[in-house]
């Protein structure tokens, strides 16, 4: 394997990239994603586009300095090139341990010390493919911006324009300026929840063991099944609700049925939002951290799949309704909270890591770019799910078989690969005269 710098080209260094307190709050993850193409890219090319590319991230070809900020030195990415001329494409897709084997080097440490930089590629190339392997530090990008910067490289690659990124910190939402009593008070009256001991050491045991990071086969619900869901739903219950809402209240009910939970017991459910273009003045191209965490609930176990859906429904037209301004609050008390360490979260931790959850996050990434990554060999065969421990993914299948792959982590995926769900999901669905094709 041979590793060379790249560094931005033509790019003049200076400058810095101070984190926010979002980026503080991931700091401690790494972003792994993984393409697999027809063809063996040319690595050379490879190389000249991805030099080009930095040029619009010059934070990504930095390095920490005092653990407060990236300066934009241009110290370059490390760029390995690979051969593994025996395995074939369709071999490496069904790989479990394709992740590691054809996996970028990540130092997290080093990168935090100042040593590696915030992002890292590897290029394998198979007998009759190639592998792109990009693990990239999430204290300086979200999926949003990972994904968007390999879209962008690849629209470089090909002489098109590119999704153009921000990189202005400001444009986030601030803090509200409160004292530590007001804060205090103020997240307790929004009902958030406690993080002592036990909510501590769940999670830490979760990470210990390997829970955290176990996941589901997929499951997977074609785009002509999904649409005949969207439709069929709407028009029984009189509503006009998006695929996301949809699919979410399905999640919950499918868990909450092979869990058995009793009628009565208190449900919630948690959407990863992107806060771009929905905060007044932030762009849909902000290339850094921009989510948080939006709670649906509580809401009875035994309540209807609409009622689900009703309440996610109900919760967003709640934050995204009056210009965002719900949204906004929200964010302000969220970010003020992080950053004086308040031990209170809007999340449940202890129903979320429970060994029966009741609590149900959801990280949603059917709108982004995912498959836009094309180096002209024609858009990915596949594109592999990252590990970080989202409990419920809902994933882009491939352009062959287009629709969801639903991804579960953590207790959810032990459930999910023990029981019948894909005969749950196919009743489900057949409950609005959906038959799921196979």
């Amino acid at each position: 394997m041979e590793t060379e710098m790249i560094r931005a080209a033509g790019a003049q260094p200076g400058g810095e990239w101070r984190f926010s307190v979002l980026d503080r709050a991931c700091l401690n993850m790494v972003i792994k994603g993984m393409w697999l193409f027809h063809g063996r890219l040319d690595a050379a090319a490879m190389k000249e586009s991805f030099a080009r590319l930095l040029g619009y991230y010059p934070h990504l070809c930095g390095r920490v300095m005092r653990g407060e900020a990236v300066a934009c030195d241009n110290s370059g990415v490390p760029f390995a090139v690979d051969e593994a001329p025996r395995c074939r494409l369709e071999q490496a897709v069904l790989m479990p341990d394709a992740p590691k084997r054809f996996g970028a080097h990540f130092d997290l440490s080093g990168f935090k010390r100042g040593r590696q930089a915030p992002l890292s590629v590897r290029l394998t190339r198979l007998a009759d493919g190639t592998v792109l392997s990009l693990h990239g530090a999430h204290g300086c990008m979200d999926g949003n911006a990972f994904y968007t910067l390999v879209e962008n490289w690849g629209r470089l690659h090909r002489g098109e324009p590119v999704v153009q990124p921000v990189a202005d910190q400001s444009l986030l939402p601030q803090p509200a300026t409160l004292s530590a009593e007001e804060l205090l008070r103020s997240v307790k009256a929004a009902g958030w929840y406690p993080v002592g001991w036990r909510q501590l050491f769940q999670t830490v045991w979760a990470a210990a063991t390997g829970i955290g990071r176990r996941r589901s086969l997929p499951l997977h619900i074609g785009a002509g099944d999904l649409e005949q869901l969207r439709q069929a739903f709407n028009d029984r219950h009189g509503v006009r609700y998006g695929i996301h809402v949809i699919l979410s209240a399905l999640v919950a009910k499918m868990c909450i049925r092979l869990e058995g939970l009793a009628p009565e017991t208190a449900c919630s459910h948690i959407t990863v939002t992107d806060l771009r273009g929905r905060i007044p003045g932030l762009p849909a191209g902000f290339a850094g951290n921009a989510v948080c965490n939006l709670t649906a609930g509580p809401f009875p176990a035994g309540s209807t799949l609409f009622e689900v859906a009703a309440s996610v429904d109900a919760m967003l037209r709640k934050m995204f309704g009056d210009d965002g301004a719900g949204l906004g609050e929200f964010t302000a008390l969220y970010f003020a909270a992080i950053a004086g360490r308040v031990p209170y979260l809007p999340i449940n931790l202890s129903g979320m890591n429970s060994r029966r959850p009741t609590v149900f996050y959801v990280n949603d990434f059917l709108k982004l770019p995912l498959y836009g990554a094309e180096f002209g060999t024609g858009a990915p065969y596949a594109v592999l799910p990252h590990d970080l421990p989202d409990q419920v993914k809902i994933w882009p299948s491939p352009p062959d078989r287009p629709g969801a792959d639903l991804y579960f982590t953590g207790h959810l995926a032990r459930l999910v690969d023990s029981s019948d769900t894909a005969g749950l999901l196919a009743d489900m669905l057949r409950e609005y005269g959906v038959t799921l094709t196979v």
